[in-house]
């Protein structure tokens, strides 16, 4: 296996226009060369996704496409210390061409990949798997066969199925969410979900051997425009997007087909993928917010008080305007309000970004646009969200389109990729994938990042592992009860205490190693904390 380590061509040398400042985010002008990175890889490439890779590094996701046709992944890792390498660690043999969809790092700083492979020919054929890279990034050989390292296949029975999201959970587990042709009928598409465990085995106490498919054809779920699928069951179908851990089991989203077109899908599974009957109707919620325009969930989070917010995507048209859109459900799968902020021009909806604030962030951009939005969303849902432009400090000549994000709880920054395509100047210049980062403004931002003298947060900060770490002033001022608890950056918890009566400090645990972490209160509105353990 061939693997190729490439530094990345940085500017150093462009000439650069100044743009104004976003009250909440700000471009980050000291990361490599005036805060932008450059990596032309092909002859065209397309940013997929990006994540935090351990503490040190973050990660994107890269489809490379070549003149000449054909395409294959790629990764690009960075650092804050502007360390950048292009790394193609996938097979190039494999029977199949590779579209990488998703990635996430785990604790041991291995990294994730959810892939698609499909087939040449016209039988249309596709299989979906993870790809397992070791901290060096390369396969990683714990996993998969001598052949094919690294590579863990996901089937679901059908002739092509696609994986769509990736979630990782605190105790090392990977939900696996997509979708998989009927194998009775190939055109009609079917939920799916994989739940395997941090070794990559299957979690067999989960659906059929670690693996569910939904039947949302079923002759006891009725649709929204009157049909029963008891009659025409092999028209109804849909995906699943996204799944989220919650309280029993897993929040799951996506879209239903109801043989015209694609409506909103939210289901609760339990623990072992069976319908939760207690959520929804029976389990399901469908709703036909855009009745005869395709609309899906795209995106899912559990906020702090237990509501659900379901990120909606919808084609133009229909009753919906373009903008970002967000349906907010109880526990129990009621909806309960609908969040819109308009926009000028076809909008991309590209999901949420968890950050160090109670609430995610909406994330996504016009269509045109030379910069990324961020949507200001609260759990104050009395108010519209608020559209935020991410306007760049310094920008390269030419134009940036088709962003990703993702935030990187250890740098406290949202990583920022795109499409940029250079000035043509009598030549048609390759485009290529132009990186920055964003940090927080923290005049106006809460609870990002506490500091030794702030009491009005948990302190010291940093900590020695062993020492007491004080609450009074946060207990004092919120009241009530509830769990403390303390997690890595990917979310694994290692320490919890149980909130109790005048409760001033909390003992960290001396046999915790140094490092970034999570703190999160019981109280919505002081939710999580960034604590440094020394």
């Amino acid at each position: 296996m061939c693997l190729h380590r490439l530094i990345l061509v940085l500017f150093c040398s462009l000439s650069f226009t100044v743009w104004s400042q976003n009250d909440a985010w700000q471009h980050d002008t000291s990361w490599v060369s005036t805060g932008w990175a450059s990596a032309d890889i092909g002859w065209w490439e397309d940013v997929r996704d990006l994540c935090p890779w351990g503490a040190d590094a973050g990660a994107s996701a890269i489809q490379v496409y070549a003149a000449e046709g054909g395409s294959h992944p790629a990764i690009i890792r960075m650092t804050l210390d502007s360390e950048m390498h292009i790394l193609f660690p996938f097979e190039e043999d494999v029977e199949r061409p590779i579209q990488i969809e998703k990635i996430a790092s785990d604790t041991a700083n291995r990294l994730w990949c959810a892939m698609n492979k499909q087939s040449h020919d016209s039988t249309l054929t596709s299989l979906g798997g993870l790809w397992v890279l070791d901290p060096a990034g390369q396969p990683d050989n714990a996993f998969g066969s001598d052949s094919l390292p690294g590579w863990i296949p996901i089937t679901f029975g059908g002739p092509f199925q696609e994986l769509h999201g990736l979630n990782g959970t605190s105790d090392g587990q990977w939900m696996v969410s997509g979708m998989a042709l009927d194998p009775c009928c190939f055109h009609r598409e079917m939920p799916t979900l994989a739940l395997l465990n941090s070794d990559g085995e299957w979690d067999n106490s989960f659906g059929n051997n670690g693996r569910l498919v939904l039947d949302v054809g079923a002759a006891e779920i009725l649709d929204t425009i009157g049909m029963r699928p008891a009659f025409n069951r092999h028209e109804i179908g849909g995906f699943y997007s996204a799944a989220v851990p919650t309280e029993g089991g897993w929040i799951a989203g996506g879209a239903y087909s109801n043989a015209t077109h694609y409506e909103i899908l939210v289901v609760k599974h339990a623990s072992d993928g069976a319908l939760d009957t207690s959520f929804g109707d029976n389990g399901i919620v469908h709703l036909n917010l855009n009745p005869g325009v395709n609309h899906w969930v795209s995106d899912l989070h559990i906020e702090p008080n237990g509501l659900i917010s379901a990120n909606i995507t919808s084609h133009t048209a229909g009753d919906l305007p373009a903008g970002w859109h967000a349906l907010i459900l109880d526990a129990t799968g009621t909806p309960l309000q609908w969040e819109t902020t308009e926009s000028n021009a076809t909008w991309s909806s590209l999901g949420f970004l968890d950050t160090s604030d109670s609430w995610p962030l909406g994330f996504g951009f016009e269509e045109d646009a030379s910069s990324p939005s961020l949507i200001s969303y609260t759990g104050d849902l009395g108010d519209a969200p608020e559209m935020i432009l991410l306007e760049p400090l310094m920008s390269p000549e030419g134009s940036w389109g088709e962003f990703r994000a993702e935030y990187h709880p250890a740098w406290d920054r949202l990583m920022i990729a795109g499409h940029w395509q250079g000035p043509t100047n009598g030549s048609d210049p390759n485009p290529q994938i132009l990186i920055s980062l964003w940090e927080q403004d923290l005049s106006t931002a809460l609870h990002t990042q506490p500091h030794r003298s702030n009491k009005s947060n948990p302190y010291p900060n940093p900590i020695q592992a062993g020492e007491a770490l004080h609450i009074e002033q946060i207990s004092g001022l919120m009241g009530g009860s509830g769990d403390w608890s303390l997690a890595s950056l990917s979310g694994v918890e290692v320490s919890r205490w149980r909130m109790l009566p005048g409760m001033k400090t909390l003992v960290i645990d001396p046999d915790i190693p140094s490092g970034a972490y999570i703190l999160k209160s019981p109280f919505q509105s002081a939710q999580r904390f960034q604590l440094i353990v020394e």
